[in-house]
C-alpha cells in the first residue's frame, strides 16, 4: 500500500489513536471513529453538502490554496449504543 500511496492513487489518513485508513482519491468523503470498539465508518458527501464549500470558503480568505481537508468525528456506533 505504500508504494501506491507513493503514486498518488490513495491516500493515507490517520485516525484517532493512530489507526490508518487508505482511501481513494478523489472519493470525498468523511469519517467517524467509534470511541468504544474504533470501527471506523464513511460519511458520503450527499449527506454533507458543506464539504467543497468549506474548501472555497477558506481560499477566498487565505493565502495558500486548500486543495483537500479531512475530518474525523468521534462517536459511539449504533452498535456500541445498543450493547
Amino acid at each position: 500500500l505504500l508504494n501506491i500511496d507513493n503514486k498518488n492513487f490513495i491516500r493515507k489518513i490517520i485516525l484517532n489513536n493512530n489507526k490508518v485508513v487508505y482511501d481513494k482519491i478523489g472519493n470525498y468523503h468523511y469519517h467517524m471513529q467509534c470511541v468504544k470498539c474504533n470501527s471506523v465508518f464513511d460519511i458520503s458527501i450527499d449527506k454533507l453538502p458543506y464539504m467543497k464549500q468549506l474548501d472555497n470558503n477558506l481560499n477566498k480568505k487565505m493565502e495558500e490554496r486548500i486543495i483537500n481537508h479531512d475530518i474525523v468525528f468521534s462517536c459511539i456506533c449504533k452498535d456500541c449504543l445498543n450493547n
